[in-house]
């Protein structure tokens, strides 16, 4: 086996025994059945005069609770992303176990492709898994099931594929704090540009609209 996808394996073994993992995972299951329990609710809803909701009016309120909860768990991959990737190659140069790697025939190269390669896979499970949990409760909860969704979960895995990626090409060079705050900002930067230039194309504004497509340009 290459070293690469010995490292990655290796990797993958060492976070799953971290509690942040553990923890994650059971965050994440305790989220998703609260998030059913509310939506089952939203079916349940009556009108002034006692009659239910009509089947368009359940769907919108479920669309839009369901963007919500979208970006939540796409913080909290990116946030996790961030912290993971952030200490990643820093701590184990401080640690002087990555010097001790290197003394065997593996290149540096080789170490930091398969230490992403691990936490990618981890990333695109959980972004899987995660997401694909949330939208079957969703969809048992109300019947309704967003129109792109296998779009809707590459674009939370690309999310935090790319906290990921920053996060350790900012860790080869800064200290594992720094590294994580300056991913974990230019996340939120990006964020708030695109609001603005969501405001902007709402209001006509040309400058608020450059803002947002300069900001993301650049992040």
């Amino acid at each position: 086996m290459p070293p690469v996808f010995v490292i990655a394996r290796l990797t993958v073994q060492e976070s799953s025994r971290r509690r942040l993992l553990l923890a994650l995972l059971i965050l994440t299951l305790v989220v998703v059945g609260f998030s059913a329990w509310g939506f089952n609710k939203i079916t349940t809803m009556t009108r002034g005069d006692g009659t239910p909701l009509p089947p368009d009016q359940v769907s919108l309120i479920t669309s839009q609770l369901l963007i919500v909860i979208t970006f939540m768990f796409s913080g909290v991959l990116a946030l996790s992303a961030a912290v993971v990737a952030g200490p990643l190659i820093s701590g184990e140069v401080e640690s002087g176990l990555l010097l001790a790697m290197l003394a065997r025939p593996v290149r540096r190269s080789e170490v930091v492709i398969g230490k992403w390669l691990g936490l990618a896979a981890l990333v695109a499970v959980y972004a899987a898994g995660a997401g694909s949990l949330e939208l079957g409760a969703v969809d048992w909860a109300t019947g309704y099931l967003p129109p792109h969704p296998v779009e809707l979960l590459m674009f939370v895995a690309a999310e935090g594929l790319v906290l990921l990626s920053l996060g350790m090409l900012l860790s080869t060079r800064l200290s594992g704090i720094t590294a994580g705050v300056i991913a974990l900002v230019a996340w939120l930067m990006a964020w708030i540009a695109g609001v603005v230039g969501d405001i902007g194309t709402g209001l006509q504004n040309q400058a608020l609209q450059n803002v947002g497509v300069v900001s993301h340009l650049l992040l």
